[in-house]
């Protein structure tokens, strides 16, 4: 099925994918779920909000200030290759929710951020939070992933585990570093869900 919606994205055989474009799309939503607008943040010019199609799947647009999702989520935006009208600085593309997904799935682009254990969202005036509830890792073309329900870790690799899920620990005492590799695997994607 994946491979009739598009053979170059999802090929067949060995040749490896991307769990984000599979992610993005196993949950992408037929509305908007969000606005975006164009802002320049050295002379404040801005041009008006328009909807986005931005879904569960987030990418971290990864700085070297950015030390953990967190402190990204906080203020969603992206750098662009636009350029200002009125400074010719580069112009910023911010996001906002109209409301907040039930769940989110957030793709690591850098190892070394931090992962967190929760995330908090600030809506309409209203913070909302989002616990982690999953992880997948990646290494030699093999996926392996952690579940989380009820504060124990859950963790699952098909060819070793095969359908069954072993317990791995506790989300409590499980370190951040911990949670950031497993097998040699790296982290490459979080999944986090409200209550």
């Amino acid at each position: 099925m994946l491979y009739n919606l598009d053979p170059v994205q999802f090929p067949m055989g060995t040749v490896g994918t991307s769990v984000h474009a599979l992610t993005e799309v196993l949950f992408s939503t037929p509305k908007p779920r969000a606005s975006s607008q164009l802002v320049c943040l050295s002379c404040n010019y801005q041009e008006s909000k328009c909807n986005h199609n931005l879904g569960h799947v987030l990418y971290l647009d990864a700085s070297p200030t950015m030390s953990s999702v967190s402190s990204w989520i906080r203020n969603l935006q992206r750098s662009t290759r636009m350029r200002c009208p009125l400074c010719d600085n580069r112009i910023t593309q911010s996001f906002v929710y109209h409301d907040l997904p039930e769940i989110l799935f957030i793709e690591y682009p850098r190892f070394d951020l931090k992962i967190d254990k929760k995330i908090r969202y600030n809506l309409h005036d209203e913070s909302r939070d989002l616990y982690l509830r999953g992880i997948v890792y990646s290494g030699q073309f093999h996926f392996v992933s952690r579940y989380i329900s009820d504060n124990k870790i859950w963790y699952h690799d098909g060819i070793t585990t095969r359908d069954n899920c072993i317990e791995d620990g506790f989300l409590d005492v499980c370190t951040l570093k911990d949670l950031q590799i497993r097998q040699n695997k790296k982290i490459v994607l979080a999944v986090y869900a409200q209550e």
